[in-house]
């Protein structure tokens, strides 16, 4: 296996772990901010939510580039 489709496979895995962790209240609050600032960039939104775990601002910018803020 390619050292590329290793990669894919890792963070498809990751992303899928990450989501995962998240509660339900995450996944809420980020719902919403989503839906009330799209035009801002994902960055954006991540320094903006300064009460964030760290790991959880990562998972903010891993799904929210995958366009799967639910």
């Amino acid at each position: 296996m390619s050292y590329m489709m290793l990669e894919h496979r890792f963070a498809t895995i990751h992303a899928a772990s990450l989501h995962h962790i998240m509660s339900n209240r995450t996944r809420f609050i980020l719902g919403k901010i989503s839906g009330q600032l799209q035009s801002t960039t994902t960055t954006a939104l991540a320094h903006n939510l300064p009460r964030f775990h760290p790991r959880r601002v990562s998972a903010i910018h891993l799904i929210a580039s995958q366009k799967k803020i639910i």
